[in-house]
């Protein structure tokens, strides 16, 4: 996540307090994914989930979103649409 805030924030796009609150907001949506995401917070699919919640915070706050509660949960909510409407694995 750093490293794209970084990226973003030396461009100009996010000032040190939105890279702060950017960053409170994924680490809140992520230590929620250990709490309660099952297989998404292992080592399997932790990388991926972790890029997936970043990049939706990061996309969230370039449209204006500045609350990081409201971002770890638009990230959180975006998390499980995704993963409710993605096909099944095992039903082949």
């Amino acid at each position: 996540m750093l490293h794209r805030l970084a990226r973003y924030a030396y461009g100009g796009v996010f000032n040190a307090d939105e890279v702060r609150i950017l960053t409170a907001a994924f680490d809140e949506a992520w230590n929620s994914v250990q709490e309660n995401g099952g297989s998404l917070g292992t080592n399997g699919q932790a990388a991926a989930t972790r890029e997936f919640l970043a990049l939706r915070i990061i996309q969230a706050a370039r449209r204006g979103m500045r609350d990081r509660h409201r971002l770890r949960d638009d990230a959180l909510l975006y998390l499980a649409q995704t993963k409710a409407s993605a096909p099944d694995e095992n039903s082949s």
